[in-house]
């Protein structure tokens, strides 16, 4: 054989002999790359949800550049406005947005709400400003049903006023204190006094 002089020359240059993982580290091993599989298919779940989202939004969204043109249209602002598209800058939900896009690029300006009356539908927007992506979010929503509502109950308490006003039977309105906060013109009439002095 060998001398002892040569295999302790030899010694440290054979292959180490480790120790192989045991069945319970092994199943820890599996378990916690298992855990790491899971919570990356949930994060990519959760992407595909949150890039979907335009697309599922039953409210009119689009993106423009910083120029005014139309990037993306979900599928109900394009049901909602037709010739969006094709009328770009010049559609009436994208006009008059100009100075708000300079607003946005001087970074003045994050967000912004208005109204746009189409005549036969309303819309509120919430206009937001995209910095990482240089693009503007319009957010809509069809107020339409509202402002009828709220035409509706104008003229309900308008005729109601003319009704109470010009009734040829006195009347007033006291509130729960007892006092007097409005009569009519026959009440002051048949009292002999003016309204306002009530």
């Amino acid at each position: 054989g060998l001398s002892v002089a040569v295999t302790l020359l030899l010694l440290p240059r054979l292959p180490t002999i480790r120790s192989l993982p045991g069945w319970a580290e092994l199943e820890e091993g599996r378990r916690q790359l298992e855990q790491q599989i899971a919570g990356r298919r949930q994060a990519e779940e959760r992407l595909l949800q949150a890039a979907s989202f335009p697309a599922q939004n039953p409210n009119p969204f689009v993106q423009i550049d910083l120029t005014g043109n139309e990037v993306y249209s979900n599928p109900a602002a394009l049901k909602a406005f037709p010739h969006l598209q094709s009328l770009g800058p010049n559609h009436p939900v994208l006009q008059g947005l100009d100075s708000l896009l300079g607003e946005f690029q001087r970074g003045q300006l994050e967000e912004f709400s208005r109204e746009i009356d189409l005549g036969d539908a309303v819309f509120q927007q919430k206009i937001c400003y995209l910095l990482q992506r240089s693009l503007v979010a319009i957010y809509m929503v069809d107020i339409t049903e509202l402002r009828r509502a709220e035409e509706a109950l104008r003229q309900s308490e308008e005729r109601f006023r003319i009704l109470y006003e010009e009734a040829p039977v006195a009347y007033h309105e006291i509130d729960v204190s007892g006092i007097i906060r409005r009569v009519n013109r026959a009440e002051a009439n048949l009292l002999g006094f003016e309204p306002s002095r009530m």
